[in-house]
């Protein structure tokens, strides 16, 4: 329990309780106390709701603080660096520029608090309630996160270098997306056209208000990663290290071929579809052109093997169209290089290798880089201000692009996005709970099922030809209808 001196020392205000502590070294003991209540019995405030306990600046730091209520009390620029506030109630507390540096948080009430600019560098939030609390420009470095409650904080500009954010709480259960819904799995395979447009309409029926995407796969055992992010032999995404770089180094050998393209999505688009790996992963709008891709085998696949159709149910929230600002974001943030995307995403590895790592200005990396990130997106909008959420890295979105190919026209097709997430599984993506994200099913194509229903497919004119439109496809349909060639490769 509390000190009783301790408390009657800090009611007489902050020059008083500071030159105390200056004058008298001692190790404060607030604990369990209710500050507004302890003012209110020396008269200091009243039971107006708008008075406020006057102790900005005060200096709290080692002090035991341990489920003290704080509600009403104005903590601006205050010392509680090394303070256990462990269980502690700051409910709406101002604590604009307070230095929390190593302090202990874990349990806490922060909710609708206001601690813009304030220093969290190694401080502990383990299980914090933060929702609705404003963090602008705070320092949270190496903060831990664990369990703490992120959803509805204001996170714009705040340092989250080493804190992994990603094991907060970062969003509601109810942006979490759509249900998933066992009954509209198939009782089996996909055994052709027919059974697989009423897969469809079962999925659409219990989620009228999601748009449908899909994508058809070869082989069953393929992971859904986009192309950058493939393991190799080593379990590794070998090419995920120079994602940026190999971008930069297409441009500089083609750049005539990029003039029209003003943003970073469209120079990534352009780069897929010329065969850069990158970290979009291709999807459609249209069911019969991902079982296309389920039936046909590309150059890399070996003998007939079972396929799979994936298909997403998407609420509309998570699709962006070519310009929003969220896609900018991580378009321009795959340019970035790997330590200094790691270094926006809080992973703790980024300081082996990242700028200025070892020195005093550690603590600035986290801007520089957020500096870096946003001069790409000023190229493209040059009215883009400072003002994204970081939690905007951790989603996934469908994103809808300029359809400049006819390829991409005629395949009606989108892509899956994300700045964090390397494999687009909805278990996957879920791993941090309450993710928003879509329904995922999928749905097998057996392999001595294929030829017919690539039959079925060429009747509807979802052939390789129309998908792949140019004068290559045609020449190999002329081959095909003339010498009865039968290939595989596309």
């Amino acid at each position: 329990m509390a000190n009783p001196e301790h408390v009657k020392w800090l009611v007489k205000g902050t020059k008083s309780w500071n030159a105390k502590r200056k004058s008298e070294p001692f190790v404060p003991d607030l604990s369990y106390v209710n500050i507004f209540e302890e003012f209110k019995r020396k008269r200091e405030v009243s039971d107006r709701k708008s008075d406020i306990v006057p102790l900005a600046g005060v200096n709290l730091a080692a002090a035991n603080l341990q489920e003290s209520d704080f509600r009403q009390v104005n903590l601006c620029e205050a010392d509680l660096s090394g303070c256990n506030l462990s269980g502690a109630n700051l409910i709406g507390t101002r604590l604009d520029r307070a230095f929390l540096k190593g302090a202990c948080l874990r349990g806490s009430l922060i909710t609708d608090a206001c601690l813009d600019g304030a220093n969290l560098h190694d401080a502990c939030l383990g299980h914090a309630i933060l929702h609705g609390a404003s963090l602008r420009n705070a320092n949270l470095q190496e903060a831990e996160l664990n369990g703490s409650v992120l959803m509805g904080a204001d996170l714009v500009g705040t340092n989250l270098l080493q804190s992994k954010p990603w094991t907060a709480k970062l969003f509601s259960k109810d942006e979490s997306g759509c249900e998933q819904r066992t009954d509209c799995e198939p009782k089996g395979p996909i055994e052709g056209v027919a059974s697989l447009l009423d897969m469809c309409r079962a999925v659409q029926k219990q989620h009228p208000d999601n748009v449908l995407y899909f994508r058809g796969e070869y082989a069953d055992s393929w992971q859904l990663r986009p192309s950058v992010m493939r393991l190799n032999d080593s379990d590794t995404p070998q090419l995920r290290q120079a994602e940026g770089a190999m971008l930069l180094d297409l441009i500089s050998r083609r750049p005539d071929d990029f003039t029209d393209s003003l943003s970073a999505l469209a120079q990534w688009v352009l780069a897929q579809h010329h065969g850069l790996r990158t970290r979009l992963l291709d999807i459609t709008r249209n069911p019969l052109v991902a079982l296309f891709y389920a039936c046909e085998a590309d150059g890399g696949a070996a003998g007939d093997q079972r396929g799979q159709l994936h298909a997403f149910s998407v609420p509309r929230r998570l699709i962006k169209p070519f310009d929003s600002d969220a896609i900018s974001v991580m378009a321009n943030f795959a340019k970035l290089s790997r330590d200094q995307q790691d270094t926006l995403l809080g992973k703790p590895r980024v300081m082996a290798n990242s700028v200025n790592s070892g020195s005093k200005d550690d603590e600035k990396t986290y801007g520089i880089v957020m500096d870096r990130l946003y001069q790409l997106i000023k190229r493209e909008k040059p009215y883009f201000q400072k003002r994204f959420d970081p939690r905007d890295l951790f989603r996934v979105y469908v994103v809808e692009p300029q359809r400049h190919f006819e390829r991409l026209r005629v395949q009606s097709g989108a892509f899956l996005f994300s700045a964090y997430h390397e494999q687009f599984d909805q278990d996957a993506v879920m791993k941090n709970p309450d993710t928003p994200v879509y329904c995922h099913y999928k749905w097998e194509v057996e392999s001595e099922s294929k030829q017919e229903i690539s039959e079925e497919l060429r009747l509807v004119n979802i052939t390789h030809e129309t998908l792949f439109p140019g004068l290559t496809s045609a020449a190999r349909a002329v081959t095909k209808l003339h010498v009865g060639l039968t290939t595989t490769h596309r």
